[in-house]
């Protein structure tokens, strides 16, 4: 009954109101490879569109939104279904390092945490490659029981999907690598068969490695700081400082109490946490500063967790229900503003506006982004030009000026268009303005110039 009550709480807070946001820029690249007519061109335009080059994620949403249909809420349920899983998983996780108690925490834990419902109601592969990595690690610590080829053969399978679901999954198997010799002693997984699989999955990625080499990441801080140390608590208890600092605590008091029963269930779950999250600092620190960006951490999340969820159910029973009832007051109460009500541009919205009114008028936008999400929605980007681009070719008779509201404000149209065109209305949606304008009385004297 506990359980069922979880899931319903974790199944509302993905599904509901699933489709009322647009999709936003890196869904629309998720969503522009999925829709591709089959693997080879979706391997093509990979190469070209997502700098993750990671292939299997858009491969599967191909195969789900064939079925059910490539709207928002069809497209973004996939990653629900992922995450409702994780939730299962957590729970599965939690009964093979502790007991019934301690993974029932963490399923709760998992359902609520604000970071992990948002990227289960989104299109891109983070909700995926997190359900994956906790499968992983339910299959190594089965091998606790038996270990018969169907299941070596399963675990195999997992770590060649985290290896083509995200460069970062590379990182994932050398945790789970790690979490193999700390049970070496309890496993029924020989040391030839595990270098067997490990073996498996080398040959099986090789021919996609070099994709993943042959650029550079992209760039998201530009100098690391002691914070981003923390932003993986912080991440999921809705950015309230004092919960980083209870759960800190929490965690430090499952160690101590649990340190006779379950020593090395709490030594797995810190290899899980602690070797990815390293290594991608030490990346940070030598090679290109990623570290700090919350989705990049997203997957060692159910592994904090649980070890959250150990320390909680160590709690004496007042203590454990105060924590309890505080963090879901904090997590729940973050879910506006960091979940359903975001500040985003509905593209969608402006879409219809365009074609409702004057679908023939050339779309003139101020960013790439705005063209690629615009576009989307749209059918193409041949009506559509920046703000730059104006002045190459004849210029329009009718144009779309399209103004972000969100990260420019109220920004004026360009001075070249200003000069030549003038207002003809406008409308707004929620975070756009779109104003038409036409080509002032003139006299075209050359391409691309006006006589006035």
């Amino acid at each position: 009954m506990i359980l069922a009550a979880i899931f319903a709480v974790g199944a509302a807070l993905r599904f509901v109101a699933l489709g009322n946001l647009s999709f936003w820029s890196d869904e629309v690249v998720t969503m522009m490879l999925a829709k591709r007519d089959g693997l080879a061109s979706l391997v093509d335009a990979i190469q070209h569109w997502d700098a993750t080059r990671a292939v299997l994620h858009p491969y599967l949403l191909h195969q789900w939104i064939g079925v059910f249909g490539a709207s928002e809420a069809a497209a973004r349920s996939f990653s629900g279904v992922c995450g409702m899983a994780t939730i299962g998983l957590a729970y599965a996780i939690g009964r093979q390092t502790s007991g019934r108690s301690v993974a029932l925490w963490a399923a709760w834990l998992a359902a609520i945490s604000p970071l992990d419902v948002f990227h289960s109601r989104e299109v891109r592969m983070y909700s995926w490659l997190v359900m994956m990595t906790c499968a992983s690690w339910s299959l190594l610590l089965s091998f606790r029981k038996s270990a018969p080829w169907w299941k070596c053969g399963a675990f195999g399978l997992s770590l060649v999907a985290l290896v083509y679901s995200h460069p970062l999954g590379t990182l994932m198997v050398t945790a789970l690598a790690g979490g193999y010799l700390l049970n070496l002693r309890d496993t029924k997984l020989r040391w030839p068969a595990w270098l067997a699989i490990q073996v498996g999955v080398v040959l099986a990625f090789l021919p996609w490695a070099g994709r993943y080499l042959d650029h550079n990441p992209e760039v998201f801080v530009s100098r690391l700081n002691a914070w981003y140390l923390f932003e993986w608590p912080e991440a999921f208890t809705g950015g309230r400082a004092e919960m980083v600092a209870a759960c800190l605590g929490v965690i430090g008091w499952g160690l101590y109490a649990r340190r006779k029963d379950e020593g090395r269930g709490a030594l797995t779950l810190l290899a899980w946490f602690l070797i990815p999250t390293g290594l991608l600092l030490v990346y940070s620190l030598t090679r290109h500063p990623i570290f700090g960006h919350r989705r990049y951490l997203l997957f060692v999340s159910p592994a904090y967790l649980l070890l959250v969820a150990r320390g909680v159910s160590a709690l004496p029973r007042w203590p454990r229900l105060a924590f309890g009832l505080v963090g879901a007051s904090v997590a729940l109460a973050a879910m506006p503003s960091r979940v359903f009500d975001l500040d985003r541009s509905q593209y969608r919205l402006a879409a219809a506006a365009i074609r409702a009114t004057d679908p023939g008028a050339t779309i003139v936008v101020p960013t790439h982004g705005t063209r690629v999400c615009l576009g989307y929605y749209l059918d193409g980007w041949e009506s559509m030009r920046l703000e730059t681009e104006i002045d190459n070719g004849q210029p329009p008779e009718r144009i779309w000026h399209v103004s972000c509201t969100i990260l420019r404000g109220e920004a004026a149209p360009a001075a070249r268009i200003e000069a030549e065109y003038e207002p003809d209305g406008s409308r707004r949606v929620p975070g756009m303005r779109l104003s038409h304008m036409r080509r002032k009385a003139a006299v075209a004297t050359a391409p691309g110039r006006i006589q006035k």
